[in-house]
């Protein structure tokens, strides 16, 4: 709701956000009104979705899309529209869940690996762990490999940033 791009400006950073959620951007009016942040800052959080980015042709040197992806109707058009609008040379974080695992992050909780947050499976365990099932909606299952091809496609090379680093420090380790 605004707050990395808030916390960016904050620090002196150039920062743009896109919110999709006219819910979300209410509130962002309202942080805004609580906390005097400039006027001119909220002007940066623009209403928008993923596929169809409100920015023009490069116009970013980076950009961070974190735990997003799986919210987005069509991946394959988001990298596209990432690849876009970023500049020559430019770089970016795209970062998200990994359904293979143990853990569901926006629930915070034990999660079957691949379980489609659509199944009726998924609303029984929510409700049988009393949580509410309505967030159900908001995402859905990610497959890292599609990810990978679509960025390749739309332009991207890929670097697994924890591999860089494991890789990085070793060779600062080795003689």
């Amino acid at each position: 709701c605004g707050s990395f791009v808030i916390q960016g400006l904050m620090n002196g950073y150039n920062m743009y956000g896109v919110e999709p959620e006219q819910w979300k951007l209410d509130l962002i009016d309202i942080k805004f009104k609580e906390n005097n942040y400039p006027p001119e800052w909220r002007e940066r959080i623009k209403m928008g979705i993923g596929e169809n980015l409100p920015f023009a042709n490069e116009t970013f040197d980076v950009f961070n899309s974190w735990q997003t992806i799986e919210h987005v109707q069509n991946e394959e058009k988001c990298i596209q529209e990432l690849y876009r609008v970023l500049k020559e040379g430019g770089c970016g974080i795209l970062q998200g869940p990994d359904y293979f695992c143990f853990h569901e992050g926006h629930y915070r909780m034990f999660w079957f690996p691949m379980l489609s947050p659509d199944s009726s499976f998924a609303r029984f365990y929510l409700k049988l762990r009393r949580r509410p099932a309505e967030g159900l909606t908001t995402f859905h299952l990610v497959n890292p490999f599609k990810i990978k091809k679509y960025a390749r496609k739309a332009g991207f090379r890929i670097i697994n940033i924890k591999r860089k680093q494991i890789f990085d420090a070793a060779k600062r380790r080795m003689p």
